[in-house]
């Protein structure tokens, strides 16, 4: 039944134009990237782990896409709202009859986690490989002692041990975070479909909204707090690379999502909300 629930993802137009966004966004970067750098000192130029859109040391107007809130609207659209669309249309009593409502549920969640992971994480990977043809491996060298190595690994930075020493396992495992994030994200929003009376705009504008009002409060709360160290960590942002901040902050922000959306579903199908 998962098999069926991401081709019925597949089929979306919604799939294709949150990829291709994601791929239009990628390349942009490094168009204007490679033009940056174009004719540059090769002792200028940063090592290609440096240059992919979600870590890009020189900033592109195409990143917004990955480091904004506009990433949490673009993946509530590629799948969030299937569940809403078949009740809508009564395609759900149909399949039911024929499955469990758990079962039903499970298989949608599954397609979502695995279609929304697999569209955010290939094309940033896409991208490290461009990076990879285009770029140096290992820029910036002084001797055989790389820059990064040379500096002692910041404790207040997220994985900054890893980014200093491993930096090319340090993005794989930050395009690895973020895919987990958009999972996290996508199936937050899929759950709000069991609120009462919930409209589509509202599923799909939640995951920004809920981004926007966490960054609103970790605002205020940093100005109750004197401690430098805990301000970085209430400031950490799930959407930054190797940042100030905690990696708990990090997980904190997908377990409330996660919380929220494990106790609107139940209370959803405890009350029979929508009619399965």
């Amino acid at each position: 039944m998962i098999i069926e629930e991401v081709k019925k993802i597949l089929r979306r137009k919604q799939c294709y134009l949150i990829l291709g966004l994601f791929l239009i966004g990628v390349f942009v970067d490094f168009i204007i990237t490679c033009l940056h750098y174009k004719s540059a000192p090769l002792s200028t130029i940063p090592s290609a782990y440096d240059l992919i859109i979600i870590n890009n040391d020189f900033g592109t107007p195409a990143s917004m896409i990955f480091s904004t809130f506009i990433f949490f609207l673009a993946i509530s659209i590629i799948s969030s709202d299937i569940l809403f669309d078949e009740v809508r249309i009564g395609l759900s009593s149909s399949i039911i009859t024929r499955e469990s409502t758990k079962k039903y549920i499970v298989s949608k969640m599954m397609a979502i986690a695995i279609t929304v992971f697999f569209i955010t994480i290939i094309p940033l990977f896409i991208n490290q490989l461009l990076s990879v043809i285009a770029f140096p491996v290992q820029g910036k060298v002084s001797g055989v002692i790389t820059y990064n190595e040379l500096m002692p690994a910041d404790p207040d930075r997220i994985l900054s041990y890893l980014e200093n020493f491993h930096p090319y396992i340090n993005i794989v495992i930050f395009i690895l975070l973020r895919g987990i994030a958009a999972t996290v994200t996508a199936l937050f929003a899929f759950s709000l479909t069991f609120i009462e009376h919930v409209s589509k705009f509202f599923i799909l504008l939640a995951p920004m909204l809920y981004y926007i009002c966490y960054s609103i409060i970790k605002s205020f709360i940093q100005d109750l707090i004197s401690d430098t160290r805990a301000q970085e960590i209430v400031d950490t942002d799930i959407l930054n690379v190797n940042g100030y901040g905690s990696i708990y902050a990090m997980i904190f922000f997908l377990l409330i999502q996660i919380i929220i959306g494990v106790m609107v579903i139940r209370n959803g199908l405890k009350n029979e909300v929508i009619a399965l």
